[in-house]
Formats: C-alpha cells, structure tokens, sequence
C-alpha cells in the first residue's frame, strides 16, 4: 500500500529529520491507531496485572500480545526485506558473515515450515520473553514500576519499534546482553556468562559491547578515585564524547588491522563510511536523561538495590557516551544500544525518586513516553524517505487499512 499516494505526501514531507518528523501528522493520523490499540490493550493488560489479577498468567497474555501483534507481519523494511531472504538462502550463508542464532533459528523454521513470516515470530517472541524476564528480575513484584518499565519499552523506538521492523538480531542480542547482566548482579555467574555468549552467537557487535563492559566493571570496581569521582568524570565523558566523535570514529578503524577480528567485522566496516547524522531531538533526549542518570548515581541510598540501580544508571551513561561519539554515524552508533537499554530501568527509578516530591510526576512522565512513541512511528528511512512503520504492517491491523481503501 503506498501510504504517499493516499494521503497525497509529497516528498518534502518525508525527508526532514527531527521535529520535522511531524510535518505530516494530520495526513498521517489514521493510520497511527493500530498503534493506538496495541498500546491501550497492554496498558490494560499491565494495570490489570498489577491492581485487578495478581496473577502470572496475565503476565504470559501480555508477553503472548506483543510478541504476536510485533512477530506476525511482512517484510516491510529494508532490513525485514533482507532477513527474509537470509531465512530463504540460509544454507548459502557463513558463520563468518551470519551469526550462529540466526541460522539455527532458521534451520528449526524450516524444518516445519519455509514461511519467513514464522521465523520473523519467533524472533520475536525471544526477544519480548527476555524483555519480560529482565524486567521481573529488577521488580520482583508488578508493582507501578514495572508498568512504566514496559511502558518505557514499548515508547522508545530503538527498543520496541525495532525489534518490530528494524533490527532483530541486534535486539535480540541486546535482550539477552541486559539479562546477562542482572543475572550477573543476582549471583547468577555461570548463567549470566551462557547468556552472554548467546548475546554474542546473535549479534557479533554483542563482542565489543561485553569488551566495554568488562572495562567498565574493572574501572569502577577495582580503581577508588574512579568511583569516588564518578559523577565529574562521566559528566566530563559526554561533553568530551560531544566534542569529539568524529577522532572517535575513525580511531575504530585500527579494527581493520587486527587479525581474525577485522576478517570477522569486515561486513560491518562499510559502517564507518555511511554518514548518517543522529537526529538532534533523540541526542538532546538521551543526553538530558544521562545527566538525570548522573544525579541518581550519587543517591546516597544504602539498600542494595539503591546500589545496583546506580551502577545501572552508569552503564546507562555509558550508552549515551557510545551514542554521543557515533552521533554521525548511524549505523555505527546501535553499539550504544546495549547500554541505552538500561531506560527501562532508569525511568522507573526517576519516578520513584522523585515521587515524594513530585506526586504528579507518573502523569509528566506518561505524556513524555507517549509523545516518544509517536515520534517514532514517524521514523524516516534514509534509504528512501518513506515512514516504514506507516501504515502498521502487522498482520492484525490489516483490516484497518482496508477501510480506508
């Protein structure tokens, strides 16, 4: 369906990046109300899980919506386009240029099927059960937090939008690389390292992602006057990380040069030359909740999870760090992701700092989310100035469209 000649788009309307994304709201409103549906029937979901059934199977409906209304749908995305036709060749690919994940994902599809559309599902479903595993860890009990914490999911579009149509290995990867880490935080080594290494069978660039944070860990851990002046010297990175990101790119380049590892990343260095500036709303935004991140790591809360939520709130900075220094280019600037993804955490905890001060502060914080989630519906595809995600192309909203035909 071309979403241009219905509403009569022009391309002006699609090429401007930022506020601009907006440009065709009200042409575009109609088709932004599956989206409105799916949302309201999880908000439903969660506030009936939390406050009507306390019960666990509400948890496994929620987890079954998503990953349905998400995993069931065609190849509307230059990437989703691509998959389909890796699932389709999947005996011509090499462990070298294809992760390990996704071809034994698509052996077991075909084993009952050739269908791509069941192997987009599937995807998905990981990916959300390790979502809702991640998040049950952090909130032991659905309590309000654990609704914004899905809310904050669903919202920003590097999380859910692109599991949806954009980039499944890597969400899936940075799904498993998060719940690593809790695992890790909750004495669970032996099973925080299995699912690591999985992170990295399902997305190569999980490697680098574990190298920081290995590097991060020892810094902060073993070396006093890091952790004593945490708060200047993250505050010092995203201004230098600001300044700086185009040396910062193209020291990256020596990964050419290094044995076995350049021949392995080699498809990813193309990368390095696609220029693909990161809108200035989603710096602005990343880098206003990194300075709220930055405050709460100086909470002087003595429980345990007070002192785990601001190592979260750390390794959340060090996502806007990675964003800040690949602000130019895109494609290279998704290695944050496996930080960035620490929101889900970092919003909750702002809403249950701020609470006893502010009492409205769920409500800012709801429009906030709800705004961000629209903006990214309205997501342009560089490669052809198209909204990728309107109209929806899940295969339960079908028959809305069908209305307007």
């Amino acid at each position: 369906m071309n979403i241009k000649h219905i509403w009569n788009i022009t391309d002006n309307d699609t090429v401007i990046v930022g506020l601009g994304r907006f440009v065709a709201f009200y042409k575009l409103f109609p088709y932004i109300s599956p989206y409105i549906i799916f949302l309201s029937i999880v908000i439903v979901l969660l506030i009936t899980r939390v406050y009507l059934i306390k019960k666990d199977y509400i948890d496994y409906i929620l987890v079954i919506f998503i990953s349905f209304f998400a995993g069931l749908k065609r190849p509307f995305s230059c990437d989703l386009i691509g998959y389909k036709w890796m699932f389709e060749n999947y005996e011509n690919l090499s462990l070298i240029n294809t992760e390990p994940i996704f071809l034994l994902i698509a052996k077991i599809v075909h084993l009952f099927t050739d269908n791509y559309i069941f192997f987009f599902l599937i995807y998905e479903i990981l990916t959300i059960i390790l979502i809702y595993l991640s998040i049950k860890k952090i909130f032991k009990e659905p309590n309000d937090s654990y609704i914004l914490s899905w809310f904050t999911f669903i919202s920003f579009p590097f999380l859910f939008l692109n599991s949806f149509g954009v980039l499944l290995r890597q969400v899936l990867a940075m799904a498993l690389f998060i719940y690593a880490i809790l695992n890790w935080f909750d004495g669970g080594k032996k099973k925080s390292f299995l699912f690591f290494i999985l992170s990295m069978l399902s997305h190569y660039s999980a490697i680098f992602a574990f190298f920081i944070l290995c590097f991060t860990y020892i810094l902060y851990h073993k070396v006093d006057f890091i952790r004593k002046n945490i708060k200047y010297i993250l505050i010092f990175l995203i201004i230098f990380s600001i300044l700086f990101s185009t040396y910062f790119v193209k020291l990256l380049l020596i990964i050419n040069y290094i044995p076995l590892i350049g021949n392995i990343f080699e498809k990813y260095l193309i990368y390095f030359h696609a220029k693909e500036v990161t809108p200035v709303v989603k710096l602005l935004t990343f880098n206003f909740f990194g300075l709220l991140a930055i405050i709460f790591i100086n909470n002087e809360g003595k429980e345990n999870r007070d002192k785990l939520f601001r190592y979260y709130c750390m390794l959340f900075v060090v996502g806007v760090v990675l964003l800040n220094s690949t602000c130019a280019y895109g494609p290279i600037s998704r290695m944050s992701f496996y930080y960035l993804v620490f929101i889900i955490i970092l919003i909750p905890y702002i809403s249950m700092c701020f609470y006893k001060y502010i009492q409205n502060i769920n409500f800012f914080i709801y429009t906030l989310l709800l705004i961000i989630f629209l903006y990214g519906l309205f997501y342009i595809d560089p490669s052809n100035g198209n909204y990728p995600f309107l109209p929806c192309q899940s295969l339960f909203c079908e028959f809305f469209y069908n209305i307007f035909d």
